[in-house]
């Protein structure tokens, strides 16, 4: 867990965004480093899957329907987390913040989205302005 993370992305959006929250080892090392002698492995990340304000998607369908539950609940605010059977094009995050407002948000008026797409952690944050 890298508790400095979320720093920056709440002082630009005025929400917390979760996404370094309880990984493996084998994803938070995709772009950290850390003494693996002098910290204990984890292996699971059956907590950040508990975690209520994120939703995982493993597959297409699993977005869709995220998406269609935040617009059910009408939140200004998604955090989605990707797995790797989730393909996605190269502009991976321009790409989920049309599909979130296309999706999820009802009137389709001056409506914008700020995000974050951190192509590593497989991890979209967004909030609705």
């Amino acid at each position: 867990m890298d508790v400095t993370w979320d720093a920056g992305r709440y002082k630009s959006l005025m929400e917390h965004s979760y996404e370094y929250f309880a990984l493996t080892d084998e994803e938070i090392s995709l772009d950290h480093s850390w003494d693996r002698a002098t910290t204990p492995a984890c292996v699971s990340n059956e907590i950040s899957r508990q975690l209520r304000d994120v939703s995982h998607a493993d597959n297409d369908e699993q977005l869709d329907e995220i998406i269609k539950g935040y617009r059910n609940k009408q939140t200004k605010v998604f955090r989605i987390k990707l797995s790797g059977n989730v393909s996605l094009p190269n502009d991976a995050g321009e790409y989920l913040a049309k599909r979130v407002l296309d999706g999820a948000v009802k009137s389709k008026g001056r409506v914008r989205i700020r995000y974050n797409w951190n192509d590593n952690a497989r991890y979209f944050f967004g909030k609705i302005n």
